[in-house]
């Protein structure tokens, strides 16, 4: 039961009510009961911040994030509760993967479908998603439409060997960054390999020490708004 006068609505998967380990959205200050409505249940195992409508699955740390995503259906929104998710962490159909504030994934994505979403989460880890390839935090396969890359961090830490923030493979079409950070420790923050089409990148700031962006025979980049701050050799490429 929700009470206090505020409309909630339950989501996701509900382990453990007894102990009231359970996840809902929170439209608003809310007190959470037990069935009989005689005890407020303990707050540790869920979230009481304000969850945007159209989540659909929220996940912890303790749950397995990669069987989540390959068991979920396309279009599902599947958001991270705080804490730290290792990769690699393989996307293989459209959803959208929003982090909460706090949302960490210490390792890399591989997107293999079209129309992605990654809105919210902080990047502290990189890996090699393909054979033969440079390392990046989010890595997009030959020919994805539509993947869309806003509001993150990427924050990999010092020592990083090259590392590149997002790097997308031949012939990528509609591309959308927008409104993320990239620190000092990336040595390119946007790789876009040859014949993308149509990509955006917007209001991004960038403080790597090698790249801005480098655009490998790109066409139609809407590039805009973004703030390169002591990147170390250019800022587009």
């Amino acid at each position: 039961n929700l009470t206090g006068g505020v409309v909630g609505a339950f989501i996701g998967h509900m382990p453990n009510y007894a102990e009231g380990k359970f996840h809902f959205v929170n439209n608003g200050s809310v007190a959470v009961t037990n069935q009989a409505d005689s005890a407020i249940l303990p707050t540790g195992g869920y979230y009481d911040q304000v969850v945007p409508e159209g989540i659909a699955q929220v996940v912890t740390e303790e749950d397995n994030l990669s069987d989540i995503i390959s068991n979920a259906a396309p279009g599902s929104v599947i958001s991270l509760a705080p804490g730290t998710y290792d990769g690699m962490i393989a996307i293989e159909k459209p959803i959208t993967l929003k982090g909460l504030e706090g949302a960490a994934i210490a390792g890399a994505v591989m997107i293999s479908s079209d129309n992605v979403i990654l809105d919210g989460i902080t990047f502290s880890g990189y890996g090699n998603p393909a054979a033969d390839t440079a390392p990046s935090s989010v890595y997009v396969r030959t020919g994805k439409s539509g993947v869309t890359v806003k509001n993150c961090v990427f924050a990999v830490p010092a020592n990083s060997d090259k590392v590149k923030g997002i790097v997308t493979e031949s012939n990528g079409q509609n591309l959308t960054v927008a409104g993320n950070t990239f620190n000092e420790n990336y040595e390119t923050a946007v790789y876009l390999n040859p014949a993308a089409t149509g990509a955006k990148l917007l209001n991004n700031t960038v403080n790597t020490t090698g790249f801005g962006f480098r655009l490998a025979a790109a066409q139609n980049t809407a590039i805009s708004g973004n703030i390169f701050d002591a990147v170390s050799y250019t800022h587009l490429r």
